[in-house]
């Protein structure tokens, strides 16, 4: 009889210990920390970013070692949380670690985008923030504490990018403005008024803005 580990995968028995084999010991001590990373059930997905693309990204870096430690460590701080998910997210965005910041990386990426784009620009098809992607990466950081310690009341939630609201946790998505007020107070659009709404629709840009 053979009792090695198996799992299910679409059906077929996988072999686990053939997986670990295959992906090497470096990349299976990541893995965790690229599940949370690229979204699960607690944290938000990366738009535009897959999970193989992210093993594929990250994983591979030798060199990035202490940022997968950093962000797996129970006594981590949050400002290292924080950088190291960063950091994580701009290879994650084809930049380059301790040269690129997120926010350089946005603007360089709207700027492509506004000469190669035949149509509109969404947001969601630029970086994150650094301020989002600190909150973002703080909820990584819990989710993979919780995982390792199978326990919940390891961290406190309202100090890893949560907050408690109406006896509810929501997520913080960033402690920064949307754009600056001048730029806010210029925003319009060409929705219809009606009696109920001074805007046509709820996906209107003045209410995203809000």
């Amino acid at each position: 009889m053979n009792c090695e580990p198996r799992g299910m995968f679409s059906g077929h028995m996988v072999s686990i210990p053939l997986v670990v084999n295959l992906l090497g010991e470096q990349s299976v001590s990541q893995l965790l920390t690229i599940h949370a990373l690229s979204g699960c059930d607690t944290t938000s997905a990366v738009y535009g970013h897959c999970k193989a693309s992210a093993l594929k990204k990250l994983s591979t870096d030798s060199g990035i070692s202490h940022l997968f430690s950093i962000m797996s460590c129970e006594t981590a701080s949050t400002t290292d949380v924080g950088q190291a998910g960063s950091h994580l997210v701009v290879l994650l965005y084809g930049g380059r670690v301790r040269v690129d910041s997120l926010n350089h990386l946005r603007y360089t990426t709207y700027m492509r985008l506004c000469t190669t784009s035949k149509g509109s620009i969404c947001p969601e098809q630029l970086p994150p923030t650094e301020r989002a992607m600190y909150f973002h990466s703080l909820r990584v950081h819990l989710q993979l504490i919780q995982w390792q310690c199978l326990s919940t009341d390891v961290l406190a939630a309202n100090d890893w990018g949560w907050e408690l609201s109406d006896g509810k946790f929501h997520p913080v998505k960033t402690d920064q403005p949307a754009a600056p007020d001048d730029l806010l107070r210029v925003i319009r659009c060409r929705c219809k008024v009606s009696a109920r709404n001074t805007c046509g629709s709820n996906l209107c840009s003045c209410r995203l803005m809000v």
